[in-house]
């Protein structure tokens, strides 16, 4: 299998834009070589390199779209960077432009009111316009958990409190 080097300031994302030419990269990548998302390798690390064409696929990568207008987005409560992705670009694959133009990992915790970077280009833009319409987080959930739950049941229960033996 052939191999590829990682240069200074490189992360996984932008060999596996590098390498195959797409985002779509990525998932060979980190699947050939056993690594996460939010991997972080040195330069000067080998990567084994999977031999796939990506020519038939929708040239969507961080080099080639058109960017538009930059556009500041505060994050919601519960929303995380794929209901955010989902929400500004109508696409999972938002979730690249979203980390790469914030500088942040894909499995990044996000905090409520936190300013994200995004553009107005559009993946899908019907699930745009939805959830626009919609003005609310991808995901929806209003859960709030405001204490701890009370745990019951039989293996909860002690002897002369909550389990009376007569």
């Amino acid at each position: 299998m052939p191999i590829t080097v990682i240069n200074t300031g490189e992360n996984i994302m932008d060999v596996a834009i590098r390498e195959y030419g797409h985002i779509q990269g990525i998932y060979s990548l980190i699947k050939a070589n056993g690594l996460s998302y939010s991997a972080e390798a040195a330069p000067g690390y080998e990567l084994d390199l999977p031999v796939h064409d990506f020519s038939q696929l929708p040239k969507l990568n961080l080099l080639n779209i058109s960017r538009k207008q930059d556009v500041k987005i505060t994050v919601q409560p519960n929303q995380n960077i794929f209901d955010l992705a989902i929400q500004q670009y109508g696409s999972i694959s938002g979730l690249f432009f979203i980390v790469k133009s914030n500088a942040l990992k894909p499995t990044e915790f996000l905090k409520a009111g936190a300013e994200l970077i995004t553009n107005e280009q559009a993946i899908n833009k019907p699930v745009v316009d939805f959830f626009k319409a919609k003005q609310k987080p991808a995901h929806g959930s209003n859960l709030v958990v405001d204490s701890e739950p009370v745990l019951t049941g039989i293996g909860y229960m002690a002897i002369e409190i909550d389990f009376i033996v007569s």
